[in-house]
């Protein structure tokens, strides 16, 4: 689930890492854990910046072309001490071939690997006896199934890579000087247009000369992991002709439709829970004919406690990552509205706060189906046991939590997303050719 951003110029524009930058903090949602850039200066040389936490960058920098970026969002694999990976861990990461340099970053998980999957991908291109970049990188494609979107950056071309399964996103973006390549189109702003996305299985080919398909994978299929709509995505990406904001509009209708007591509910008070949970919450309320208030707000400078690793450090910024404004929601029915029920850490710190602030009775709808297993590619939990669905009911769920009632969609809801869209946390399966994998070396 990392960010990755690559910038390739055509007029050799010494001023792009200012773009790269600004751009990089619009996919910080990504990944909080690390940040790397890796750029061409104007002596063709590779520079690398590295360090831990969030994007922040106030030293000098030199000028550069063409450069790539990745935010860190850890998964497995990685060591840490004292709360900070290993330097050397954090993306791009630089390469050699007989011919050139060039720099990798990579989204992503594949399974069964022993070590640092982004290492595995790049010793891969190291040690491939193909001739050329374009080469190596349809081996890739034909040889590891997923789940990985990759940006390789060479001197003179830029590449991007998504499996043939197309789990995690990859788009393309222009302006009048350079080609963009992102995770996600939010990262393009307004001043950069949106070309297309990447495909599952498509290896695309940036230089001076413009874009160019240079493969296509021929089992190729659209399995978005859907745990990007309806979380991790920005609102207002498109993903794979998907506009996010639109798509969680429509989860929260469907929830909407499942109420038949809207008499019984006349009087409620829907809240959305920030961000992700906002657009929704307020197409269920207006669907129902609720009055929506938010009644809880995400405090300034707060990212997303789902993806810190170390669950002390997790819960602890769940209580501290939102404010409730008690004078709107004292002594109302409450109806809050949240994307998805991982762990429960967030639900249930909000539900102490409501209390606290004597609201009357608490209702959670969730616009997505349970999660009830770990995710092999590409969410930070190894053992579902730190799920709260685990081997329980819903009203198992509901008891634990001390609310008054728990609605979830069902998978067979989410009939927006595309058909065979990556469910493996909803459903507990995941393609055979993908848990089969064996890494060779």
């Amino acid at each position: 689930m990392c960010g990755i951003f690559g910038l390739f110029s055509q007029t050799n524009n010494l001023t792009n890492f200012d773009l790269l930058y600004q751009c990089l903090k619009y996919l910080q949602h990504r990944g909080k854990d690390g940040y790397g850039i890796c750029y061409f200066n104007d002596d063709n040389k590779i520079s690398f910046i590295k360090n831990n936490g969030l994007l922040s960058l106030t030293q000098p920098i030199a000028r550069s072309y063409s450069c790539v970026g990745h935010l860190r969002y850890s998964t497995s694999g990685y060591s840490f001490k004292n709360g900070k990976i290993n330097a050397s861990e954090l993306q791009p990461l630089e390469g050699q071939t007989s011919n050139y340099k060039y720099c990798l970053a990579h989204n992503g998980n594949i399974p069964n690997i022993d070590g640092h999957d982004t290492t595995y991908l790049n010793n891969k291109i190291m040690k491939s006896d193909k001739n050329t970049m374009e080469e190596k990188l349809i081996d890739i494609l034909n040889t590891i199934p997923a789940a990985y979107s990759l940006i390789i950056l060479t001197k003179d071309a830029m590449f991007a890579v998504r499996d043939r399964y197309g789990i995690r996103p990859l788009c393309i973006g222009k302006d009048e000087h350079n080609f963009y390549v992102s995770s996600e189109s939010c990262a393009f702003g307004s001043h950069i247009d949106f070309i297309r996305d990447v495909k599952p299985g498509e290896l695309v080919r940036i230089d001076q000369a413009g874009i160019h398909q240079v493969y296509l994978h021929p089992k190729s299929q659209n399995s978005l992991c859907s745990f990007e709509i309806l979380y991790f995505a920005n609102p207002r990406s498109f993903i794979d002709g998907l506009n996010i904001q639109n798509i969680r509009k429509k989860l929260g209708v469907i929830m909407g439709k499942k109420e038949n007591a809207l008499s019984y509910l006349k009087n409620y008070t829907v809240i959305g829970i920030p961000e992700t949970g906002i657009c929704s919450a307020k197409a269920y309320a207006k669907y129902l004919n609720l009055n929506y208030k938010q009644g809880i707000k995400k405090k300034d400078n707060e990212t997303r406690t789902f993806i810190i690793l170390n669950e002390k450090e997790r819960k602890k910024a769940c209580d501290n990552k939102f404010t409730y404004d008690c004078n709107v929601i004292r002594n109302k029915n409450i109806i809050i509205v949240d994307d998805t029920i991982v762990r429960g850490n967030i639900i249930k710190s909000i539900i102490k706060h409501l209390k606290q602030c004597d609201v009357g009775e608490i209702h959670i709808r969730i616009p997505a189906p349970p999660v009830i297993d770990i995710c092999e590619l590409g969410i930070a939990i190894t053992n579902k046991k730190e799920l709260l669905m685990n081997g329980k009911t819903i009203e198992d769920a509901r008891e634990e939590l001390g609310v008054d009632s728990l609605v979830f969609l069902k998978t067979t809801d989410l009939k927006y997303f595309p058909t065979l869209t990556y469910n493996q946390c909803f459903t507990g399966d995941l393609d055979p050719i993908i848990r089969n994998f064996k890494p060779t070396t």
